[in-house]
């Protein structure tokens, strides 16, 4: 069950309910169990409750992520683990997800590193190790690949699972889309036509790309831009289209374009407070394991589909889809401006060690590259001009199985 609040109870606002059977540690949760056998495990197990918020509405594919998991998680435990729901910023906005987890107002929320840069430096870094990885896959690699490659590196032992661990959080469900849209409240046709313009970005990867092409960079959260374009405070912002549509931005920046060069947006995740985490059962992490893999595939369907729709949303407002080429020239000459990450890791990170997570994390990317292209026959679409890209983003979920990929997620986490 999945109670809905507007604004905080009094019981809500201190936390849920918790009366828990046993404990297990972080690694214990990741195995996939059989979900036949959900109530047998769960038999002994006192009813949970856990307090969560989101900053998204419900419509939007972040939202549908997170509401997709907590139906798995009731339906498998048959009823034992429920949550108590604060949707659309309600209990706390995005910016304090951080405190909110420790104090206990809420146990699980959206959290993304790039808000706290100062906070989490070693996940700030990180963040540009998994754009930089996954950066060549293509569209719809990226979106297949992506999420369960991001989630596989948060699942192993590294500095950055240590920084979060000191923040209280344990990453859930990863938020992981590519490539961006540029959408902006008047017409362009090159990079020269962005010179000038402010640009609402949402980590520092986005903020050189675009800067890149004269325009300045800056940070809101997601659920601001819609009045600042209208406003004028803005002038464009970067997003997925995921985001676009549901905060129905279009309706004030119909002029767009795919920034296909850019790197893949990371570093976005709900999360669950890590002391909550840490004192429920073995059976319920292994099972919210399960569901969230689940929840993973359901996130690849509706992000393919929602970028098919973004093409036809651009074309019922009127607007227009400008030729990427010269922008992509711009970003992919930044890119490779940008200094070796192993040579500038994180005060307290020693250089051999940041080669070494970096070797892992492209090590997974590899292997969820060549599981995407070798054994589910997804190919990246070829070519960067307009219309080769409309093509390609009109197929939506359809180039995928979606059983087939379940199953490789679910064996692939297996192994933590």
């Amino acid at each position: 069950m999945i109670s809905m609040r507007a604004t905080p109870g009094a019981a809500g606002v201190m936390g849920a309910v918790i009366l828990l059977a046993g404990c297990a540690g972080l690694d214990q949760a990741n195995g996939v169990s059989d979900a036949s056998n959900s109530s047998a495990l769960l038999a002994d197990v006192d009813p949970i409750q856990l307090t969560v918020s989101s900053i998204f509405p419900e419509t939007q594919v972040s939202g549908q992520l997170l509401r997709d998991w907590m139906e798995q998680v009731t339906e498998m435990s048959e009823g034992k683990v429920t949550f108590d729901f604060y949707g659309d910023a309600t209990l706390h906005p995005a910016t304090e997800a951080l405190s909110a987890l420790k104090s206990g107002l809420t146990q699980v929320t959206f959290v993304s590193t790039g808000y706290w840069p100062d906070q989490l430096p070693v996940a700030h870094w990180d963040d540009l190790v998994i754009q930089a990885a996954t950066a060549d896959l293509g569209f719809p690699n990226v979106n297949v690949a992506g999420p369960p490659a991001a989630l596989a590196h948060y699942l192993e032992d590294s500095p950055v699972s240590e920084e979060f661990a000191k923040h209280n959080f344990v990453p859930l469900l990863p938020l992981f889309s590519g490539p961006s849209v540029l959408t902006c409240s008047s017409p362009f046709d090159s990079a020269d036509d962005l010179s000038g313009r402010t640009v609402r970005v949402g980590n520092q990867v986005a903020q050189g790309e675009n800067e890149s092409l004269g325009m300045t960079g800056v940070f809101l959260p997601p659920n601001d831009q819609y009045e600042a374009l209208q406003r004028g405070v803005i002038d464009c912002a970067v997003n997925a289209p995921t985001t676009v549509l549901a905060q129905d931005l279009l309706a004030v920046a119909p002029y767009a374009t795919f920034e296909g060069s850019a790197v893949p947006s990371s570093g976005s995740m709900f999360a669950i407070a890590k002391n909550v985490w840490d004192d429920l059962p073995r059976e319920v992490q292994t099972m919210m394991g399960e569901a969230r893999n689940v929840a993973l595939v359901n996130l690849m369907k509706n992000q393919l589909n929602v970028y098919a729709d973004f093409v036809d949303a651009i074309e019922a407002t009127g607007g227009a889809l400008a030729d990427p080429t010269t922008i992509d020239n711009e970003i992919r000459g930044w890119h490779a401006s940008q200094p070796d990450l192993a040579t500038a890791p994180p005060d307290g990170i020693h250089e051999a060690d940041a080669r070494a997570h970096i070797a892992m994390v492209r090590d997974i990317v590899d292997d969820w590259k060549s599981i995407i292209t070798a054994e589910l026959s997804v190919r990246p679409s070829s070519g960067g001009d307009v219309d080769t890209l409309i093509e390609s983003w009109r197929a939506g979920a359809d180039i995928l199985d979606e059983d087939a990929y379940l199953a490789k997620i679910n064996e692939y986490t297996s192994r933590y």
